[in-house]
């Protein structure tokens, strides 16, 4: 089972020995800065130094007579090799330790006892004694030795020890890919970025198809945010190895990146496909399939997610999300009390769980939930609003006062002022309500529901003119606002005619059915004042407009008879 934080974030740093039998015993080495990154180093372990070339600090063990004789340390570098091929590595110790007493300088046996040496974990005396076969600097295998040593010092976390190591390996063996790909891991856990991505371009020059280096570098660059760079990498590296779940899967990441999420959901359903326990991507998977709108898929892949790992209170808060979504409320609240039970004090499951009650008009758990949200985080814009939205609904408008001035304080939004000023008025403070409103306006001055609550105010205030331009606005903006003509309706009632004229004038601006009940109204006002001609022709206009209509052509009925023309009876001849 994989952890995303290792997969996605970190290089994890191990060491690991093979051995390989050959002719002449021959020696295959490998420590890796990651355990699913092995490099293998091949060194044979009966080496000797070139003649042409004699060292003055090194001499030639095959003629060196020093303690038993001329063939004794041989003797026990044979054995000792013979030991470490059969995993009895403290007796290998023990026997090139003899043949290093006879003659110090024997570099194969020096360079095999630092290898038993790191597979015993006695990483310090292993480090020691490469430290001792690099000082005679024989180029035709210091650089393994350079190299087996940095990533003793890696996996000790000396980085700059150990990237001193591979430098100098590097400067011997230019070409050597394996000291190449692991430095480029190692400057990549360094947070040296771009030296790593030089690294893995020139390792790639010179081996084309090494499909760990080009998936690496493809991960790099899309940590880095070179999204097209990456993509072609990684496209690459699929490619390369098909049967790769980490290239899918970090082909899929990319794919999210750049907004592809169909392919990036088909890229991590692979990897799935190819290892079913790979947790990541079942999590990723189901992010692509929620930004596709596939909430069924992503609550699956979510799912699956959890069954592999349920103690991730992250991919429980997401299947909540996905549950949500769905319309699947009481099961979201699940999750999310499941996500908090793992994780106490879980921000983003605490407000989502708020708004889950929220939704389902549970307004006191809904309460619980986001002042325990406000609590984990004061910085959070959307939790302390809907706190304030929430204590609304409760009637308790001096608290979500407060709590929309931390809003406010957080971040200057138009709903944030709208919600102060309607928390301002339902406590009987409407012009403080109306700045509120006007600061809403001037964030956006095409806000219909602050430009409506400012309209309303006028009207309760006595500034009809004022609240005939609001009016005028919001019918513009909203042609089915019926705002102005429920304000016509009422100063009808209270017989008010010239005022209801005007505001079921506004109404008639609007769409269909609200022009027609606009001039109809407009038109009865008109004949209630005297002014039956005015009447007349507004009902006539409704009529051309609304042929047919049953109450239009009554109203226009009436006032034609009323302004009918009255003839005295003519006398009895």
């Amino acid at each position: 089972m994989r952890d995303e934080s290792s997969r996605l974030q970190r290089v994890l740093l191990g060491t690991s020995v093979a051995l390989f039998a050959g002719l002449l015993g021959w020696i295959l080495v490998s420590y890796a800065l990651a355990p699913e990154e092995m490099a293998v180093v091949e060194i044979p372990a009966s080496w000797e130094p070139p003649r042409s070339s004699p060292s003055p600090d090194w001499d030639d063990p095959e003629t060196a007579a020093v303690g038993g004789g001329r063939g004794e340390p041989r003797r026990h570098f044979n054995r000792g090799t013979a030991l470490l091929r059969q995993d009895r590595t403290e007796e290998a110790v023990a026997a090139f330790e003899q043949a290093l007493a006879l003659h110090p300088h024997y570099g194969e046996a020096r360079y095999n006892l630092a290898l038993a040496l790191g597979r015993l974990g006695r990483v310090d005396a292993a480090i020691e004694a490469y430290r001792r076969v690099v000082e005679a600097d024989r180029s035709a295998w210091s650089a393994k030795s350079h190299y087996n040593l940095a990533l003793l010092l890696s996996g000790q976390d000396r980085l700059r020890e150990a990237r001193a190591a591979l430098d100098a390996a590097l400067r011997l063996r230019p070409d050597f890919v394996k000291a190449r790909y692991n430095r480029a891991l190692l400057l990549a856990r360094m947070e040296l970025t771009s030296e790593a991505l030089d690294d893995y371009r020139k390792l790639l020059d010179l081996e084309p198809d090494h499909a760990r280096a080009r998936l690496k570098l493809g991960a790099l660059l899309l940590r880095e945010g070179d999204l097209e760079a990456a993509r072609e990498h990684l496209e690459r590296a699929v490619a390369d190895e098909p049967g790769s779940e980490r290239a899918h899967h970090k082909l899929g990441l990319c794919l999210m990146k750049l907004g592809e999420n169909e392919r990036a959901a088909a890229a991590l359903g692979r990897a799935v496909e190819i290892d079913p326990e790979y947790v990541e991507a079942h999590y990723n998977r189901g992010l692509a399939r929620q930004r596709t709108k596939d909430l069924a898929g992503a609550a699956q892949s979510f799912r699956r997610a959890v069954a592999l790992r349920g103690d991730r209170a992250d991919y429980r808060y997401r299947l909540g999300v996905a549950l949500a979504r769905s319309g699947d409320a009481e099961a979201a609240i699940e999750q999310y009390q499941e996500a908090l039970l793992l994780r106490p004090g879980y921000f983003h499951a605490l407000h989502a769980l708020g708004l889950a009650h929220y939704r389902s008009g549970d307004y006191e758990p809904a309460l619980q939930s986001f002042l325990e949200a406000n609590s984990a985080r004061p910085e959070s814009y959307d939790a302390a609003y809907n706190l304030g939205l929430t204590l609304l609904k409760l009637g308790r408008p001096a608290e979500a006062e407060e709590r929309f001035r931390q809003t406010l304080a957080l971040e200057e939004t138009t709903e944030a002022r709208y919600n102060h000023g309607l928390a301002l008025a339902r406590q009987g403070r409407l012009r403080d309500a109306m700045a509120s409103y006007r600061a809403a306006l001037r964030i956006d001055p095409k806000h219909a529901r602050s430009i409506e609550r400012l309209a309303e105010s006028h009207l309760e205030l006595g500034a009809h003119e004022e609240a005939l331009a609001r009016l005028t606005m919001l019918q513009a903006l909203q042609p089915d606002d019926p705002t102005a003509y429920n304000a016509g309706l009422r100063l009808y009632r209270e017989d008010r005619l010239p005022l209801a004229v005007r505001f079921f004038s506004v109404a008639a601006r609007g769409e269909a059915s609200l022009r027609r009940k606009g001039l109809l109204m407009q038109g009865r006002a008109l004949a209630k004042l005297g002014d039956t001609d005015a009447a007349r022709e507004t009902l006539a206009a409704a009529l051309a407009e609304f042929p047919g209509d049953p109450a239009v052509e009554r109203e226009l009925s009436r006032v034609r008879e009323r302004s009918a023309p009255t003839h005295p009876a003519s006398a009895a001849p």
